[in-house]
């Protein structure tokens, strides 16, 4: 695991870490704060670029990864010790993001009510995008921390032309 904060385009600021396990793994530990949001957002677009995502599934999987870190670290349940929100990326013939905090799922919603808002609505708009844009989402406790973990198809099986 690298500290990040400086790294080459890729980092998370502020006290984050970035760790590659191979070529298709990146795993991220983003400060619980809401500076933080955008470094993770570009090192997940950063990971899977270089590594021949389409770029329409790059931005999807970026705003993916923004609005769930982003509901995180709102929603956090701080507590002594806590490492931050846990983001790993995942990339074969599919995208697999997870993202992890301290926390209880009882405070998220059935997958299946995530919807999108109306648009006069100030807020609740990310959970149904994140929705609409991923194949399947699962939703599940593990020890102290929330995790959800979100799958998207890539065109042609992940095949690079």
């Amino acid at each position: 695991m690298t500290q990040a904060g400086g790294l080459s385009g890729s980092g998370v600021a502020g006290g984050g870490s970035v760790g590659l396990l191979g070529e298709r793994v990146i795993d991220l530990t983003v400060p619980v704060r809401s500076d933080a949001v955008a470094a993770m957002r570009h090192a997940v677009a950063a990971h899977l670029s270089r590594r021949g995502v389409p770029s329409t599934v790059v931005d999807d999987m970026e705003l993916v990864a923004s609005e769930l870190v982003t509901n995180a670290i709102v929603h956090a349940r701080p507590s002594h010790g806590d490492v931050g929100v846990q983001v790993s990326v995942d990339l074969s013939d599919t995208i697999e993001l997870v993202v992890a905090n301290q926390g209880s799922v009882g405070a998220i919603p059935p997958v299946e009510e995530w919807q999108p808002a109306p648009p006069w609505s100030p807020s609740r708009r990310g959970l149904g995008i994140v929705r609409r844009l991923c194949d399947t989402i699962t939703v599940e406790q593990s020890g102290e921390r929330a995790v959800i973990r979100c799958r998207r198809r890539l065109p042609d099986r992940g095949a690079n032309p």
